[in-house]
């Protein structure tokens, strides 16, 4: 008979970091009804300010370990056309970079 064991992880102390930080804070919505939070919302939060601060979609989704790039943009909350217009952005203000300041 196979028996189920949790193993210790990256999620599972993220989890307990969160857990703690989200006690201590403490933080509710506007009916003071206490908010929750899972790692893989921060994780969501995460790749959609990255892609919408300029990170290409493609390298978003190897960081994710995505193997689809539908899978990354069906995660992040922004719209291809933000995509587009945040990239472009992002391409105009790091012309110029050197090859060790665009791996910073």
């Amino acid at each position: 008979m196979a028996r189920h064991v949790a193993k210790a992880g990256p999620g599972r102390s993220a989890r307990t970091s969160l857990i703690r930080a989200l006690t201590t804070a403490a933080p509710t919505d506007v009916s003071n009804q206490p908010l929750t939070f899972t790692p893989h919302g921060f994780r969501r939060l995460l790749i959609t300010e990255a892609i919408r601060t300029g990170l290409p979609p493609h390298i978003a989704a190897a960081i994710c370990g995505h193997q689809v790039l539908d899978t990354t943009m069906g995660s992040a909350a922004i719209h291809s056309d933000d995509v587009i217009a945040h990239h472009r952005a992002f391409n105009a203000h790091s012309r110029g970079w050197s090859a060790v300041q665009q791996c910073r």
